[in-house]
This record gives C-alpha cells, structure tokens and sequence, in this order.
C-alpha cells in the first residue's frame, strides 16, 4: 500500500473520488468560483446536522436504494448517526440539501458539519492488514555481539537506532507507503553479560493432581495417583493391594520440558520410599529427547539418571529426601520428557513410592519487555508514524478488565476505556488532535481493528466533526459537494520532498531531515527561505550563483512551489481533475523562515493549486498564493 495513500487517510472526509464522472457544461466552474465569492443574491448556510437531519437522509437514501447493500447503508446513516468510507456524505447530503433548500440562488453554498465515523476508514487496513515481524538472534546480534548475546535492546543500543537498518535488510523490496507490524524486545537498563536469571522451566508440587504428567500402565492393574498427607501432595505409587504384592511397572512421564532458551538446566525432586525390602531394582528415572506421548514405552530408548547413595531415600520410611541437582546440560537447546518408572514383582517386592516439589530450573539471560510497533517505508527509511500507537499488552493490563484477556469484546467496549486511556496517555492533548489506535476485539475469534480518535472540548471520540461545502448549481445538478481539498502541511508533509530532494539533487544539507533545493525540513516542519543557506558553498545548490537578493527570493520562492506540487504528487497519487464536473483545488498551507525587517520571521501562507491531470501519475499546477516581497 502506497505511504500517500495513508497519509490521504487524514483528508478522506473530503470525498475525493465518491462520484464517477459525468457530462457536465464547463460554466459549472464559473457558477462554482461565483458560489465562493458570493453574489448579491447568494446564501451561505452553516448547518450542523441533528438527530431529525440524519433520519431525514436516510430516509430520502432508503427511498433510492438499488439494492440490499445500498438500504443496509442507508439505514445505518440513522442508527449510528453518522457517515464514513463506506457510507460517504458526499453520496447522500447532496438529496438532503435539494430537499431541504429547493429555491435558492445558484450561487448559494453550504457548509455541512457531521459525525464521521472513523471505524472503517479505508486508510486504515494499511495497520489491520500490516504483516508481522518479530526480530530474532540474527536481528539482535547484528546491532552488537552483547546485544546478540542479551536478545534485546538497552538503552546503549535503543531500537530506534537499528531498527531501520535490520527492516532495510528483511525487507528489500519495500515501496513508499509499506506497513509493517514490528515486535521486538528491550528494557530500560543495559546488559551486562555476567548477569543471569534463575529461571523455571518446569514444576509440579502434585497439590491437585496429574494433569502435568503422563501415566502408562504396562502391567499390573496398579496406577500412579495423586494423594496428599497434612496439606502437602505427592504423586504416589504401589503395587501392593489387597494384602498381596503384585507384578506392576508403571511410567509417570512429564509434559514436554523446553531447554531451547534455558541451558544447563538442573532438575531437582524429593522423594519418599518405604517398604522396599532392600531392592532397588523397584525404582528409576529416566529422560529421552524426541518423546511424544504415547509412543511405545522401551528404557532402551530412555537414558538412566542415577542418583548418589546420599540422595536415595532409606527405604523404609515416609521420609523425604532431596535429589540434589542433577545437571541436565547434555539436553541444551532440546526438548525432553523425564520418566519416573516404577516396578514391583510378586510375592516379595512392591514397595511404596512418592514423588514430591519436582522442578527443572537454568541459568538463562534476562528477559526484556516485548513492544510491537508499526514502521511504515517512506520511500528511503523506515520510521515510526505520528499518531499511531498501537495497545501493548501492559495497556490492556493497565485498563483492568480488558486485561484479562488482552482484547475488547461486546461485553469490554473499547469505548468504554480508550478515551480515558488516551487522557492519560495524553495529557496535554491539543484541539483537533488525532490518534489512530489499533487493538484487538474479540467476536467469535480475535481481530485487529483500526479506529481514529479526535481530541474535541476535552474528550476523545472515534465520531470527529468533519465540514464539508455544497454548492447550489442550479439547473438538474442542483446541490453539488465541492472537491476542494484545504489543509495546513505536516511533517509527513514536508519529508515527503525532502527525500525526493535527496535522491533527485542529492544532500544539499548536512542533515537528512532538510534540505535546500526546495527548503523543505520535516524537523522544523517549514521551508528555509534563508538567502545564506542557498549560498553556502558547502551545500553546492546549483542555480543561485551570481543571483541578486530580490532574484534569490524569487527564485526560492519558485522552486518551494514546485516543492509543494511534488508532494501533492506523492500524497495524492490518485488524484483527479474534477468531481462531477467540477474542477478539484488544493489550499495548502505552508510555514517559512525567512528574513524580516529585523531578522529571521515565520511565515505562514496559503497556496492555491489546481489538478491538472489526473492519476495515476497527477500534476498540480499553481495559481496563487505567494506574497509580494
């Protein structure tokens, strides 16, 4: 998916693209530019729509509704009160305007309010649909060989320094506009490689039952089972029943123990034997790599653990004794199952076994926090996008409820917590401050869904005002949606042409987030009309040697434009001429640092231009808008 096209996410409200097109006289254009401008008999009407307006348009959509589809629409328009990607104003407001205001001068507008429902915005399914990327040993040990060693990143070596770098390599057929949902590992204090953690592999203390451990009756009609004595439980073996001893051989296996990230682990039991008579051919204990359960039972395929004298259990008592460690560092990096086998033979051998508090614990490197961070492509780098923020686990933990199964659902509302998560995330919130933020929801299995939050009087909401002017054309067309698309560029915005300056003109400064061709900085969010800069020999900007001041501005000036038109280009890759017959302009706003009358000034200015070929490769032609020097 192209980078502009998720940038366009942010404008979308505007409708560009809703309406196919149709024949349409040139004049609408002049009855429009008169819309703008007013006339002696014009109206300009502000409406916010209500309650009543809503149903009121659902009601004239229902009454045109073609199919199913078109009448599910419709009526969603009045339930959820709103509009959306799916359900455009720009369809259906123009009805509602011919119904409500039949008899005005054509050269009469209107601005409409309304609730946008952000939920299913298409620029969205750029973060649903991302694929995931989760770094391993090979990511970690090419930041460093202590970073490699540890598995995560430290503030020595922070992600945002490296991460470019290892998508570069993973992904080296990105395209502008590339999403991708990275999961990687850090923590807040630096690695040292003596460090270790204790960690359990494995543990059982049999306080309810078996349900950790295989058991296989070979012979005997004898079992291991679970029992406890004073509070404290064991798992428990006897081939004596029913005043007789009887032949039995017996297996309690464990589940599966993983020594892949833990090695030199060590397992450690206790034990109790009584009644054994003096034989200690009755007990064992075994491990084997490559078990899976119920496979047939062979000790041939089973090595023996053989414990010291000191650490075997009397024999004829309840008695427990520890196993001491037992090292099992010749499974390192493998998968095993551990065995307690048990036998006893008529008439004269059948003691009583019972094992106790069994664990497999290693040495194994500390462990980092798991983030899981949306990197977009912009063509030459990969970085984070502004106003996106993904829920962590600890989020969902923070929230309460949400945390117990790390999602939302019908019954734990997003609604319900993310506006209060997001002011306290938050905190010094601005007017018109918008989030996008990708969780998870459960509904019969678990999805990722996207929503977009507005900053509005002091609380965050998926349903953000948006405005949008009709005009009165008159004739058959009557109330039309004006395609003029205004907005005040951002830091997307700028980079978007420093990176084109960069690979088109090559480093015309010494920072990669500026650049002097055009000016464009995506740090300070301007153009850099600064005379110096276009003259220090150092940045080798072709074209400004042997200028004067005035012809050095003018021609600054010029290429900022031709700047702004390239980024239109890029943001707006599927731009088009018209929207039902009406010619689409863009307003953007652009910020300066420039010189003044005493120094260097900000400016701010608004610059008109017009599309004058439509995508897939569009050109923006300007108009207007530069100030007189």
């Amino acid at each position: 998916m192209k980078y502009s096209k998720i940038l366009l996410g942010a404008f979308i409200f505007f409708g560009l693209g809703v309406f196919s097109s149709c024949d349409v006289n040139d004049e609408f254009y002049d009855e429009l530019d008169a819309a703008k401008t007013g006339t002696e008999n014009a109206q300009a009407l502000e409406r916010t729509l209500s309650v009543e307006d809503y149903s009121a348009i659902s009601k004239l959509a229902l009454k045109s509704a073609k199919n199913e589809a078109d009448s599910t629409k419709a009526k969603a328009i009045a339930s959820l009160l709103s509009f959306s990607d799916d359900r455009p104003a720009a369809n259906y407001i123009p009805a509602f305007l011919n119904d409500t205001y039949k008899n005005f001068d054509k050269t009469s507008s209107a601005n409409i309010t309304f609730s946008y429902d952000t939920r299913d915005a298409e620029y969205l399914m750029s973060y649903t649909d991302a694929p995931y990327f989760k770094l391993g040993n090979d990511e970690y040990a090419s930041v460093d060989v202590t970073t490699g060693e540890a598995g995560f990143f430290t503030p020595k070596f922070p992600a945002k320094d490296y991460l470019n770098d290892i998508l570069k390599a993973e992904y080296t057929e990105a395209v502008d506009g590339d999403v991708v949902l990275v999961s990687y590992d850090s923590r807040d204090t630096n690695y040292d490689p003596s460090e270790v953690d204790v960690v359990t592999v494995f543990e059982a203390d049999f306080s309810d039952n078996l349900n950790q451990f295989e058991t296989r009756s070979i012979v005997g009609d004898q079992e291991w089972y679970q029992s406890s004595y004073n509070g404290a439980g064991y798992a428990k073996m006897s081939g004596y029943s029913s005043g007789a001893r009887h032949d039995n051989e017996d297996w309690l296996i464990t589940a599966e123990i993983d020594l892949t990230e833990t090695p030199d682990a060590i397992l450690n039991f206790s034990q109790a034997q009584n009644f054994l008579s003096g034989d200690w051919q009755q007990t064992f204990i075994y491990v084997r790599e490559g078990y899976t359960a119920g496979d047939a039972l062979d000790v041939a395929d089973w090595d023996e653990i053989v414990l010291a004298d000191e650490n075997k259990p009397a024999g004829n008592s309840y008695t427990y004794v520890e196993s001491g460690d037992i090292s099992l560092s010749a499974y390192n990096g493998k998968k095993i199952h551990i065995a307690f086998v048990y036998k006893s033979k008529a008439p004269d051998d059948a003691s009583t076994w019972q094992i106790s508090q069994l664990s497999v614990k290693g040495y194994g490197r500390p462990e980092g926090e798991t983030s899981k961070v949306f990197y977009t492509f912009d063509g030459s780098n990969w970085g984070t996008p502004e106003g996106v923020y993904n829920l962590q686990r600890s989020d969902y933990d923070s929230m309460g409820k949400p945390g117990e199964y790390g999602n939302f659902s019908s019954s734990v509302a997003p609604e319900d917590y993310l506006p209060i998560f997001l002011m306290n995330k938050y905190p010094y919130a601005q007017e018109g401050d918008m989030m996008v933020m990708v969780y998870k929801y459960y509904s019969g299995g678990t999805k990722t869904i996207a929503s977009e939050y507005t900053y509005k009087e002091g609380v965050w909401s998926t349903m953000p005002e948006k405005t949008e002017q009709y005009v009165y054309a008159a004739g058959e067309l009557g109330w039309v949606f004006d395609p003029t698309v205004s907005f005040k560029m951002s830091k997307e915005d700028y980079h978007l042409i420093v990176v084109y300056s960069i690979a088109e003109h090559g480093a015309t400064s010494k920072y990669s987030t500026s650049e002097y061709y055009y000016g464009s900085s995506s740090n300070y969010d301007n153009f850099d009309l600064r005379i110096k800069n276009r003259r220090n020999p150092d940045y080798k900007i072709a074209g400004y040697d042997g200028l004067s001041d005035e012809e050095t501005i003018a021609l600054m000036d010029e290429r900022m434009v031709e700047g702004v038109a390239i980024m239109l280009e890029k943001k707006f890759p599927d731009a088009t001429t018209q929207v039902n017959g009406i010619d689409v302009f863009y307003n953007i706003t652009v910020i300066t640092f420039e010189e003044g009358d005493s120094g260097y000034v900000d400016g701010e200015y608004t610059l008109k231009f017009q599309c004058t070929k439509s995508g897939p490769s569009p050109e923006f032609t300007y108009i207007e808008g530069l100030p007189e020097r």
